[in-house]
């Protein structure tokens, strides 16, 4: 597997990332994210425990994805799964698929997902310990 280095911008900091490369537009790091190296964002919200799955359903997207790279520069990489459930081939149970994954627990969360879950627990007055969301006493 050939790796390859990258800067992933989040906020005011810029960090060196080494992942494994696998087409210009998707890469996984070692802690199981798949990521477009070009931007430093994740493409799903979700991350994998082993390196190896990841890499494995990363080859799987990658080619699905292949003629679709451009739309992601047209309509941003966030909004690219749900353009490609009316464009692909059984895309409604692709798109269902990566909601599906992207709900599940058992998969690791990537680091915009804790954010996001961090600021919605600090609105709602829920506090994050450990792996779990905890009602706070008020």
């Amino acid at each position: 597997m050939q790796t390859i280095e990258f800067y992933e911008v989040t906020g005011n900091r810029r960090k060196r990332r080494v992942a494994v490369y696998i087409s210009d537009h998707m890469a996984v790091t070692k802690e199981g994210r798949i990521l477009n190296p070009q931007t430093g964002k994740p493409w799903f919200r979700f991350g994998f425990a082993q390196l190896n799955y990841a890499v494995e359903f990363a080859r799987w997207v990658d080619g699905l994805l292949r003629d679709y790279y451009l739309a992601a520069d047209v309509f941003g990489q966030d909004d690219l799964i749900a353009v490609l459930k009316w464009t692909l081939p059984n895309g409604v149970q692709f798109y269902e698929f990566i909601q599906a994954l992207e709900e599940r627990g058992s998969y690791r969360l990537c680091d915009a997902d804790l954010k996001r879950a961090w600021k919605a627990a600090s609105r709602r007055r829920w506090r994050w310990f450990g792996k779990e969301l905890r009602r706070c006493k008020v």
